[in-house]
């Protein structure tokens, strides 16, 4: 086998193996949001709810950010106590996704733990920062930027997706 095939490999195997440790395996961030919706999706045969809707704004974000996500039995039975307009501590997991980037995760909602549920469809997020659109000295619009960027990250480093 020759110097110059084995020597490439020497070199980049190392890098390779490497690289996956580069990134921080995960972190948690405390923050405040505004809960302004909380919807019980599905009811056990006596009346139990079983799987609840939360939607939150990001209180201390810029911009308008919007989450929803819904959980399961022991979350529903806990967000009994807390009502839509309330602000509430929430924990935040920030870790790496198999799908190439990092995610965010909202692992406790007001005191009510919520298992982060990889890959459901049924919660989703609205990371965005809209300015005004002026023409003429006239607002015809708005234009938003769904990268988080800037003084979003800033202030809500858990958006940071690389």
């Amino acid at each position: 086998m020759r110097l110059t095939t084995i020597l490439p490999a020497l070199v980049l195997f190392p890098l390779l193996v490497a690289s996956p440790g580069c990134r921080p395996e995960h972190k948690e961030f405390v923050t405040s949001v505004t809960l302004n919706r909380i919807s019980v999706v599905e009811r056990d045969d006596k009346g139990t709810p079983i799987s609840t809707d939360v939607e939150v704004r990001w209180k201390e974000c810029p911009g308008d950010q919007l989450q929803l996500m819904r959980s399961g039995k022991e979350f529903s039975e806990c967000m009994k106590k807390h009502k839509p307009g309330e602000t509430v501590v929430v924990k935040v997991l920030w870790e790496w996704d198999e799908h190439g980037h990092y995610d965010w995760h909202l692992i406790d909602v007001g005191g009510c733990p919520a298992p982060p549920v990889d890959d459901d469809d049924s919660s989703f997020d609205q990371i965005q920062e809209c300015v005004p659109s002026i023409q003429h000295d006239a607002v015809v619009g708005f234009h938003c930027d769904r990268v988080p960027e800037g003084e979003l990250l800033e202030k809500c480093p858990w958006f940071r997706r690389q």
